[in-house]
């Protein structure tokens, strides 16, 4: 390279800038060479051939200067100023001058001007081979000179000094050789056998891996463990290996006696650096050595897995220590932990990365802060997202000598069998069940999302997507049915509201048909569902607020005060302003109860609302400081977490939404892939009441996952709402695939308010948000329709193999009362057109099967049946009101077959008695629907062929006409619904014409009392109570429980007798169930009318009436 000529400057400066190459080896004799020229600018005068002969001459060397590249085992970088020789002699790199006016060594050099430093030259290095720091040159100068040699003492000594000092190395010149400085670092784990320099070494690696990460060049790292490096390979047995020595110095690193805070914060927040170091360094031992096709056992010594085992420990403890110091990177260490030991699934022997996870699991206690119950399920979560998790849990079938269900039992519970033989799945189930058990929601909702994931996740595992293998997976999962069983009063979020009968509830979406028909008259307590006795009296009673609403007469306008004590009050603080409104839902002194409300101890009726509504937990102490409640309601969800549910502690509280749609989701999942065999075998392997808890979860299913409605929906999607449309995945041979095109939901059969309320999403202009209520709405509708079709296919499967225990005493156990509940559940929630159709297909079903249990067993079945049925009979579908007309018409002429073809009787008194209560919930029975529904039953009666030579067809006439007149007095009775003394008329010729049936009878004369009770006519109220004691009584002399009958009335008023006699012992009689407690019941409440009427002479002869069964039973 040359410069730029000068001219006539006594003081030149070369300002050019040359790029030089470098060799990759730069020794002592490389070095830049300088040689100095001048140019002639003016020829001398002279001869033309003198003048040619200096022609040749113009540049003339006027001297050299050279500057070696390398001293003192480093480039020369820098300013420097050099001589300037006139001569270059050979040899003139030996030159060097002895100092002291010795002279020099080597060749005579004769300087320009004395030897001064002339020349003066600029040196920048750019390579990544040679530094310019003088920290990192002496770390690599020094591993330079231990290559191949052995050490020493003092070379330990010095190596601790280098690798010290390369803290202070700026992070720019680590990035450019860090590839570089990551090898000789690693390698010099396995080549020292000095603690002090491996410890050193680890530190540098943590600063290096530190620095590089906040100067954000993270893909640095992950380029080196991907693309750069490769494991020391060791020979012999002696030899030491990347992986184990790595191992080795971070567990000595993390103890206590080596621990630093700043050093341990960073390792953890950069784990996953070293952790992937050491997957891969295994990784290549194995395929270097060979070792790849030995067993999982034999692979690795020993002393490896000590050492492992030993610094997860070490981690672990730190991060459970340190969550609260240094919270981001403690997660960040136990995520890159779990992934770390995910890795080893693929390396190593699984009983012993079982073995880490267990020791894992260790240093975790229940009750212990979210942030470290947190970490766990993330662990939980990162292990079980192992491509191989299926196997690893060991999914084997059963052996084929088992002889019974019996010995299948530990697959279905979270016994130790069970946890051994499906570690991971069991430990998992472990956890949730542990974690439902907090008080925390947050935690709870971690643990039921890694949960819930892992479930979808096989779902769509394109691996296991046959039957048979989904139905494999989903029997690891079925412990879940038990822990939710366990759970099952929490799970139930359904809040008890009294219903207000004779007027409308629309739901707030207003297309949404109404959601939970609080007249339901098989409805019952979950609890009493739950209970195997049955034979009480109380138990047969049907329910008042059935009957209170037959009449058609809302008793939310009623007032009854009286001495006895109230239960707690079952409405919320919204719709409960005062004790008045409290007292004016109740009925008889006794409030309502809704179908799951929770047992609460009596109260007075001066309570306050709080003191009714709300319950303090039971760990609260209102009298002790926030900080001690706290710690008791730690401690509380430890000791709860480690006795479980079946502990003396109760759990009160409920779980939230999300949290019981997401157990729920991950329930119907496991159920709906489970083998007909594996679920028939958890049927007879589990008690009755289990049986009714399990089938009672799939009653909070479908009412959870009732269809909301388009308005509802879209109204939740414009203001925001942040819920998730969860969805389960969709069964191959499911009806799923073909539930969107048939999404048309069964309207509601109230007349008047549903014609309103069917505006649609097209009244709103397009936008995203429109879009995406529209693609919720579809997978609600869909969602809805697979949980009820997955919940039939359940009822289905049970109904046919247990057919003998549902019939026993003719369907008057627990299991065919809750059976049937959650079949008539499907009619009295909001459902789909395509579901519906399934629905009517399994009640048609059901009808075949238990013929007895509906007209041999309690009436009170079969009345419900026929109110949800008639109910559909009113629906704005065709589709639908013809199923129904179906149904109800198969109904009757089973009730005919089976009564050897003499009558119906008991289909039709609860018909009558169906339309009846229809009536009073203001259902729009009589519109034009309704009509063409009993035209449709008549028409199937006349083109019966089977049943045109018997008096069926007739018998259908006449029902459908008694319907007719029914439903014509009531639309009297509407339009004299201000006229008191009309309506009342009225009523009294409508228990007049039921004198032969007493629950129709005592119904209307009870919607008689209380309006004469709201107009303050307590003398009529009393009389009429008079009359139901009377029939009562009447009732029970016929049954020989009360011989006098009601001739014992004849004292008190001499027309009781006459009207009262008219009861007629037919089937009808025999559904109803009243005791002699209904009898006081009556009395008594008459006692009360008439002494608000100051009748007190009619007192005595009541009294008369009522103390003797007091003296019977001694009271």
């Amino acid at each position: 390279a040359t410069t730029s000529v000068l001219h006539h400057q006594t003081v030149p400066n070369f300002s050019e800038e040359v790029k030089i190459v470098l060799p990759t080896q730069v020794s002592d004799r490389h070095h830049l060479l300088f040689t100095f020229y001048h140019v002639s600018c003016e020829v001398k005068q002279g001869s033309k051939a003198g003048t040619s002969k200096k022609g040749h001459n113009i540049e003339t060397v006027v001297g050299h200067a050279w500057l070696p590249l390398f001293q003192q085992n480093r480039l020369v970088v820098g300013e420097h100023q050099v001589s300037v020789s006139s001569s270059l002699p050979p040899g003139y790199l030996t030159h060097q001058p002895l100092g002291m006016g010795r002279g020099s060594a080597g060749p005579e050099i004769k300087w320009v001007d004395g030897g001064k430093q002339l020349f003066k030259v600029d040196l920048q290095l750019a390579s990544t081979i040679y530094t310019k720091d003088q920290h990192l040159h002496n770390f690599f100068d020094h591993c330079q000179r231990m290559q191949g040699a052995l050490s020493s003492a003092s070379q330990d000594f010095e190596a601790s000094n280098k690798l010290k000092s390369l803290h202070a190395v700026d992070v720019g010149t680590l990035i450019n050789f860090l590839p570089t400085l990551f090898n000789q670092l690693i390698r010099l784990l396995p080549r020292t056998s000095n603690e002090d320099v491996a410890l050193n070494a680890v530190r540098v690696l943590i600063h290096v891996v530190s620095a590089v990460q906040e100067a954000n060049k993270e893909e640095c790292l992950h380029s080196y463990i991907k693309y750069v490096f490769v494991t020391e390979i060791s020979t012999g047995a002696k030899d030491k290996s990347v992986h184990e020595e790595l191992a080795k110095n971070l567990t000595s690193l993390l103890r206590p006696a080596n621990a630093d805070v700043l050093v341990i914060g960073k390792f953890l927040h950069h784990s996953w650096f070293f952790f992937e170091l050491i997957m891969k360094s295994m990784a290549q031992h194995l395929l270097s050595t060979g070792r790849i096709k030995m067993q999982r056992h034999e692979r690795f010594s020993a002393n490896l897995g000590f050492r492992m085992q030993n610094m997860v420990q070490a981690v672990v403890s730190h991060i459970v220590q340190k969550h609260r110091e240094v919270p981001l990177p403690a997660k960040y260490g136990n995520e890159s932990l779990a992934k770390f030991i995910k890795g080893c699934f693929s390396l190593m022997d699984r009983g012993f990365v079982f073995r880490l996870i267990n020791n894992y699991m260790d240093n975790f206690n229940p009750g212990d802060p979210k942030v470290l119950q947190e970490y766990k399920f993330e662990f939980l979560r990162v292990i079980c997202s192992h491509e191989h998790y299926i196997p690893l849990n060991l999914p084997l079938m059963r052996k084929q000598n088992t002889k019974s269900y019996k010995d299948m039992k530990h697959d279905y519970t979270l016994s130790e069998e069970f946890r051994k033989n499906h570690f991971l799945v069991g430990l998992l189930l472990h956890e949730e069940k542990m974690a439902l058990n907090e008080l925390n929601s947050q935690i709870r909702r971690c643990a039921i999302s890694v949960l819930r994931n892992l479930l979808a996740k096989h779902a769509f595992d394109p691996r296991y997507q046959e039957k048979s293998k989904q139905a494999r997976i989903a029997s690891l999962y079925l412990p879940l049915i038990t822990i939710l069983l366990e759970n099952k009063s929490r799970l139930d979020l359904s809040k008890p509201e009294l219903p207000t009968p004779g007027s409308t509830n629309p739901s707030a979406n207003g297309d949404a048909i109404h959601e939970e028909n609080t007249s339901m008259k098989s409805s019952k307590s979950s609890e009493q569902a739950a209970t195997p006795t049955t034979t009480t009296s109380a138990s047969k009673a049907r329910d008042p607020a059935v009957l209170a609403m037959i009449s058609g007469v809302s008793s939310g306008n009623l007032n009854i005060s009286g001495p006895k004590p109230m239960n707690g009050s079952t409405t919320s603080l919204a719709s409960t302003g005062s004790s008045t409104q409290s007292n004016s839902q109740s009925v008889d002194g006794k409030l309502e109860k809704s179908e799951k409300t929770d047992k609460i101890s009596h109260q007075s009726p001066r309570s306050s609302v709080f003191e009714q509504s709300f319950v303090y937990p039971a760990w609260l102490d209102v009298s002790k400081p926030l900080a001690v409640n706290l710690r008791r309601s730690r401690s509380l969800s430890a000791s709860i977490t480690q006795n479980g549910p079946s502990s003396p502690i109760g759990r009160h509280d409920r779980l939230e939404q999300p949290e019981v749609k997401d157990l729920l989701i991950c329930f119907l999942s496991v159920v709906k892939n489970l083998s007909e065999d594996v679920l028939l075998g958890w049927f007879n392997n589990s008690s009755e009441t289990d049986v009714i808890d399990f089938f009672a979860i799939l009653d909070i299913c479908v009412h959870q996952f009732k269809y909301q409605g388009k308005k509802r929906i879209y109204a939740l999607s414009m203001i925001g709402d942040s819920r998730k449309a969860l969805t389960l995945p969709p069964k191959r041979s499911s009806a799923m695939q073909q539930l969107a095109g048939g999404m048309q939901r069964a309207p509601s059969t109230y007349s008047e308010a549903g014609l309103h309320s069917t505006s649609n999403l097209g009244d709103h202009t397009p936008s995203a948000s429109s879009m995406e209520a529209v693609h919720r709405t579809t997978l609600e509708g869909c969602l809805a329709t697979e949980i009820g079709v997955i919940t039939l296919d359940i009822l289905s499967l049970y109904t046919v193999s247990f057919k003998s225990q549902l019939e026993y005493k003719d369907g008057d156990n627990p299991i065919m009362q809750k059976l049937f509940d959650l079949y008539m559940r499907f009619l009295s929630t909001n459902q789909s057109q395509t579901l519906l159709k399934h629905v009517f297909a399994a009640l048609r079903a059901f009808l075949n099967k238990f013929p007895k249990v509906l007209f041999k067993g309690k009436a009170e079945m079969c009345g419900t049946f026929c109110y949800q049925i008639l109910r559909c009979c009113n629906s704005r579908l065709l589709s639908i009101r013809q199923e129904a007309c179906a149904l109800i018409y198969l109904l009757m002429r089973t009730n005919f077959e089976f009564s050897r073809r003499e009558s119906f009787t008991r289909v039709h008194l609860q018909m009558i008695i169906s339309v009846s209560q229809l009536i009073s919930d203001v259902v729009g029975l009589s519109g034009t629907r309704f009509q063409e529904s009993l035209i449709f039953i008549n028409s199937f009666a006349n083109n019966d062929k089977a049943m045109q030579k018997t008096r069926f067809p007739t018998e259908v006439k006449d029902l459908t006409k008694r319907i007719r007149t029914v439903l014509m007095a009531t639309s009297q009775m509407k339009e004299h619904q201000n006229d008191p003394e009309m309506l009342v008329d009225l009523q009294y010729s409508l228990a007049k014409s039921y004198a032969s049936t007493p629950e129709l009878r005592k119904t209307w004369l009870d919607s008689m009392a209380r309006i004469h009770t709201n107009h303050g006519n307590h003398s009529e109220a009393a009389h009429c109570y008079l009359h139901e004691a009377a029939l009562v009584a009447e009732y029970l002399k016929r049954r020989g429980s009360y011989p006098q009958g009601c001739s014992a009335f004849k004292k008190i008023s001499a027309n009781i007798e006459t009207d009262e006699m008219g009861i007629k012992d037919d089937s009808g009689m025999q559904d109803v169930q009243y005791t002699e407690e209904t009898l006081v019941e009556m009395l008594e409440k008459c006692c009360r009318e008439v002494e608000k009427s100051e009748r007190y002479e009619m007192l005595g002869d009541i009294y008369k009436l009522i103390i003797p069964i007091y003296e019977q039973k001694r009271d």
